[in-house]
């Protein structure tokens, strides 16, 4: 019985001292990732800036992509209004810039052109 009270308080002092050990290394890992983190924040934030500017470009250059069709469209719709020319061309002419909103809208999840893709999709139904 004694022996075995011996090996428990054995095992109670290695267990004390292998928390205090991971205290210690948890501590060390804590202090190291803070100090990584503050290295690393200029990059980080650098990095953030530069892609809300880079996505800033590419909606002006799809709002851009865009006015130039509507553009497009309502010179089409007027030289169509002056030719009168058939249903079935009025139609196609639709159909190439409802094609050509869907490509844009594929590559920038924009509500515009999502909204602008309906409104196609309801005129092509027509």
């Amino acid at each position: 019985e004694k022996r075995l009270t011996n090996q428990i308080e054995e095992l109670t002092s290695s267990q004390a001292s292998l928390r205090v050990k991971v205290d210690r290394q948890l501590q060390r890992v804590s202090a190291l990732a803070e100090r990584i983190e503050t290295a690393h924040e200029p990059a980080v934030e650098s990095l953030r800036a530069d892609i809300t500017q880079m996505r800033a470009q590419d909606r002006r250059d799809v709002e851009a992509q865009v006015a130039g069709l509507r553009r497009e469209v309502q010179e089409q719709m007027s030289e169509s209004r002056e030719e009168a020319p058939s249903d079935g061309g009025l139609r196609e002419l639709l159909r190439q810039v409802r094609h050509e909103i869907e490509a844009l809208s594929k590559s920038d999840e924009s509500p515009i052109l999502r909204v602008i893709d309906e409104r196609c999709g309801v005129q092509d139904d027509e």
